[in-house]
């Protein structure tokens, strides 16, 4: 993956008392802690942050899923021994699709796409347990296009200003 040799953070949040809130990793911790000021309810209960770097993101993704399954923040639900692992699931679905949980997905996205692209055998990606979003090949992604009469779209990329 293209941040796999970038230098990347392990951030923990703490609340006022002390409390473990969440653990992440970005190659930009300031960025991300403004989109969880933005997307997450518990973002104003954050009154500490520590930051540990590392020297590449697979590094920091496996310290990340150590210190999760650990230290069990109150927000994390990847890797959370609290969280219900039912729905969290890698399996070939009675209709021959394969099924994978997005928080598996994630970091091997490029190896499902290499794989999809290669078989010919598109992989549903889950979201809590449901088919969320597939991925297709391109052959098949043109197939189906022709048998519904469309034509792909091409999006042409903004004059750089």
């Amino acid at each position: 993956m293209w941040l796999d040799d970038c230098r990347t953070a392990l951030y923990r949040l703490y609340s006022e008392a002390g409390t473990l809130l969440y653990i992440g990793i970005s190659h930009q911790p300031e960025v991300r802690f403004e989109q969880h000021s933005k997307l997450k309810d518990w973002w104003p209960r954050v009154a500490r942050r520590e930051v540990e770097w590392f020297d590449d993101r697979p590094t920091a993704a496996r310290a990340e899923a150590e210190a999760i399954r650990a230290e069990d923040p109150e927000h994390n639900g990847t890797y959370s021994p609290r969280v219900n692992r039912r729905t969290i699931r890698d399996v070939l679905a009675n209709d021959g699709v394969r099924e994978v949980s997005l928080s598996l997905a994630r970091p091997r996205l490029t190896t499902i796409v290499g794989e999809v692209a290669h078989a010919d055998q598109p992989v549903a990606l889950l979201n809590h347990g449901r088919r969320y979003a597939m991925v297709v090949s391109m052959d098949f992604y043109e197939r189906a296009l022709a048998a519904m009469g469309e034509e792909r779209v091409l999006v042409e990329k903004p004059a750089a200003g």
